[in-house]
Protein backbone atom coordinates (compact mmCIF):
# COMPACT_ATOMS: atom_id res chain seq x y z
CA UNK A 1 0.00 0.00 0.00
CA UNK A 2 2.92 2.23 0.89
CA UNK A 3 4.16 1.61 -2.69
CA UNK A 4 1.49 2.35 -3.97
CA UNK A 5 1.01 6.23 -2.46
CA UNK A 6 4.50 6.64 -2.86
CA UNK A 7 4.27 6.15 -6.91
CA UNK A 8 0.88 8.24 -7.02
CA UNK A 9 2.55 11.02 -5.09
CA UNK A 10 5.70 10.85 -7.51
CA UNK A 11 3.36 10.72 -10.78
CA UNK A 12 1.47 13.97 -9.16
CA UNK A 13 4.49 15.92 -8.70
CA UNK A 14 6.21 14.61 -12.45
CA UNK A 15 2.63 15.75 -13.93
CA UNK A 16 2.63 19.67 -11.81
CA UNK A 17 6.53 20.20 -13.36
CA UNK A 18 5.55 19.26 -16.43
CA UNK A 19 2.48 21.75 -16.68
CA UNK A 20 4.30 24.20 -14.71
CA UNK A 21 7.06 24.65 -18.52
CA UNK A 22 3.92 24.68 -20.32
CA UNK A 23 3.56 28.21 -21.03
CA UNK A 24 2.10 28.15 -24.63
CA UNK A 25 -1.29 29.66 -24.81
CA UNK A 26 -3.13 27.43 -27.38
CA UNK A 27 -4.85 29.77 -29.99
CA UNK A 28 -8.48 28.71 -30.59
CA UNK A 29 -9.13 28.55 -34.85
CA UNK A 30 -12.39 29.30 -36.50
CA UNK A 31 -13.68 27.91 -39.93
CA UNK A 32 -15.18 30.45 -42.02
CA UNK A 33 -17.79 30.41 -44.68
CA UNK A 34 -17.83 33.90 -46.84
CA UNK A 35 -20.50 33.65 -49.49
CA UNK A 36 -19.98 36.47 -51.98
CA UNK A 37 -22.62 38.94 -53.12
CA UNK A 38 -22.42 37.14 -56.82
CA UNK A 39 -22.23 33.35 -55.96
CA UNK A 40 -24.35 30.73 -54.47
CA UNK A 41 -23.94 29.49 -50.89
CA UNK A 42 -22.93 26.08 -52.49
CA UNK A 43 -20.01 28.20 -53.72
CA UNK A 44 -18.74 29.80 -49.70
CA UNK A 45 -15.05 30.44 -49.93
CA UNK A 46 -14.20 27.90 -46.88
CA UNK A 47 -10.97 28.51 -44.89
CA UNK A 48 -9.38 29.65 -41.19
CA UNK A 49 -10.65 32.71 -40.11
CA UNK A 50 -6.98 35.01 -39.32
CA UNK A 51 -8.28 38.79 -39.08
CA UNK A 52 -10.97 41.19 -39.68
CA UNK A 53 -10.14 45.24 -39.94
CA UNK A 54 -12.01 47.90 -41.24
CA UNK A 55 -11.12 47.68 -44.94
CA UNK A 56 -10.58 43.67 -44.99
CA UNK A 57 -11.35 40.20 -43.71
CA UNK A 58 -8.56 37.90 -44.09
CA UNK A 59 -8.79 34.00 -44.15
CA UNK A 60 -6.37 31.03 -44.71
CA UNK A 61 -7.17 28.45 -46.76
CA UNK A 62 -5.68 25.07 -47.90
CA UNK A 63 -4.51 23.79 -50.82
CA UNK A 64 -3.25 21.01 -51.09
CA UNK A 65 -0.23 20.47 -47.84
CA UNK A 66 0.08 24.19 -47.83
CA UNK A 67 -1.56 27.02 -46.44
CA UNK A 68 -2.01 30.20 -48.47
CA UNK A 69 -3.47 33.76 -46.90
CA UNK A 70 -5.74 36.04 -48.89
CA UNK A 71 -8.00 38.92 -48.42
CA UNK A 72 -11.86 39.95 -49.07
CA UNK A 73 -13.14 43.53 -49.41
CA UNK A 74 -16.11 43.66 -47.45
CA UNK A 75 -18.05 45.23 -49.84
CA UNK A 76 -18.49 42.10 -51.95
CA UNK A 77 -19.19 39.72 -49.17
CA UNK A 78 -22.74 38.68 -48.51
CA UNK A 79 -22.51 36.64 -44.98
CA UNK A 80 -19.90 35.33 -43.22
CA UNK A 81 -20.84 32.34 -41.28
CA UNK A 82 -18.29 30.75 -38.50
CA UNK A 83 -17.76 27.97 -36.11
CA UNK A 84 -15.44 26.84 -33.72
CA UNK A 85 -12.67 24.21 -35.73
CA UNK A 86 -13.29 20.14 -34.28
CA UNK A 87 -16.45 21.62 -32.66
CA UNK A 88 -18.19 18.76 -33.72
CA UNK A 89 -16.12 16.12 -33.36
CA UNK A 90 -15.84 17.11 -29.80
CA UNK A 91 -19.82 17.18 -29.70
CA UNK A 92 -19.99 14.04 -30.79
CA UNK A 93 -17.74 12.60 -28.27
CA UNK A 94 -19.54 14.49 -25.57
CA UNK A 95 -22.74 12.73 -26.66
CA UNK A 96 -20.90 9.69 -26.98
CA UNK A 97 -20.23 9.49 -23.27
CA UNK A 98 -23.00 11.08 -22.03
CA UNK A 99 -25.45 8.57 -24.12
CA UNK A 100 -23.10 5.96 -22.33
CA UNK A 101 -23.63 6.95 -19.16
CA UNK A 102 -27.27 7.21 -19.05
CA UNK A 103 -27.78 4.02 -20.98
CA UNK A 104 -25.23 2.25 -18.44
CA UNK A 105 -27.23 4.07 -15.73
CA UNK A 106 -30.71 2.69 -17.52
CA UNK A 107 -29.37 -0.53 -17.87
CA UNK A 108 -28.20 -1.46 -14.24
CA UNK A 109 -31.33 -0.04 -13.17
CA UNK A 110 -33.38 -2.52 -14.63
CA UNK A 111 -31.86 -5.38 -12.60
CA UNK A 112 -31.26 -8.70 -13.41
CA UNK A 113 -33.35 -11.50 -15.30
CA UNK A 114 -33.09 -14.81 -16.20
CA UNK A 115 -31.08 -14.39 -19.69
CA UNK A 116 -29.08 -10.91 -18.40
CA UNK A 117 -27.41 -9.79 -15.41
CA UNK A 118 -27.26 -6.45 -14.37
CA UNK A 119 -23.98 -5.72 -15.44
CA UNK A 120 -24.42 -7.21 -18.66
CA UNK A 121 -27.74 -4.83 -19.17
CA UNK A 122 -25.29 -1.44 -18.25
CA UNK A 123 -22.65 -2.76 -20.89
CA UNK A 124 -24.89 -3.41 -23.72
CA UNK A 125 -27.39 -0.28 -22.39
CA UNK A 126 -24.65 2.07 -22.36
CA UNK A 127 -22.80 0.92 -26.10
CA UNK A 128 -26.43 0.89 -27.53
CA UNK A 129 -27.16 4.79 -26.10
CA UNK A 130 -24.20 6.35 -26.01
CA UNK A 131 -23.03 4.76 -29.77
CA UNK A 132 -25.66 4.87 -31.51
CA UNK A 133 -27.75 8.09 -30.37
CA UNK A 134 -25.54 9.66 -28.19
CA UNK A 135 -22.77 10.41 -30.59
CA UNK A 136 -24.70 11.62 -33.88
CA UNK A 137 -27.08 13.60 -31.30
CA UNK A 138 -23.94 15.34 -29.95
CA UNK A 139 -22.72 15.78 -33.59
CA UNK A 140 -25.92 17.51 -34.72
CA UNK A 141 -26.40 19.61 -31.78
CA UNK A 142 -22.96 21.37 -32.58
CA UNK A 143 -23.28 21.99 -36.43
CA UNK A 144 -24.60 25.66 -35.63
CA UNK A 145 -22.81 28.08 -37.06
CA UNK A 146 -22.49 32.12 -36.36
CA UNK A 147 -23.92 34.66 -39.01
CA UNK A 148 -23.59 37.89 -39.78
CA UNK A 149 -25.63 39.04 -42.74
CA UNK A 150 -22.98 41.57 -44.44
CA UNK A 151 -25.20 42.34 -47.98
CA UNK A 152 -22.27 44.07 -49.44
CA UNK A 153 -23.05 46.98 -46.99
CA UNK A 154 -19.81 48.62 -45.52
CA UNK A 155 -21.90 50.34 -42.38
CA UNK A 156 -23.21 46.78 -42.37
CA UNK A 157 -19.69 45.34 -41.98
CA UNK A 158 -18.54 47.69 -39.28
CA UNK A 159 -21.42 47.08 -37.29
CA UNK A 160 -20.22 43.53 -37.06
CA UNK A 161 -16.29 43.76 -37.06
CA UNK A 162 -16.00 44.05 -33.31
CA UNK A 163 -17.84 40.12 -32.61
CA UNK A 164 -15.65 39.35 -35.94
CA UNK A 165 -12.50 40.32 -34.55
CA UNK A 166 -13.23 38.13 -31.07
CA UNK A 167 -13.23 34.91 -33.80
CA UNK A 168 -10.03 36.01 -35.25
CA UNK A 169 -6.30 34.48 -35.15
CA UNK A 170 -4.28 37.68 -35.06
CA UNK A 171 -4.81 40.28 -32.54
CA UNK A 172 -6.30 43.54 -33.40
CA UNK A 173 -5.41 46.92 -31.67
Amino acid sequence: MKKIIIILCLLLCYTTEIQAQSQHKKIKQYRVWITLMDSPKSNAIKGILYSADEDFVTFKYKISDEYSVNTIDPNIIKKIEIRRKGKVGKGAVIGAVTGLGIGAIAGYSEGDDFLFSKETKAIFGGIAVGGFFGAPMGALLTTGKKKFEINGDIENYKRHLKSLQKYTIMPTN
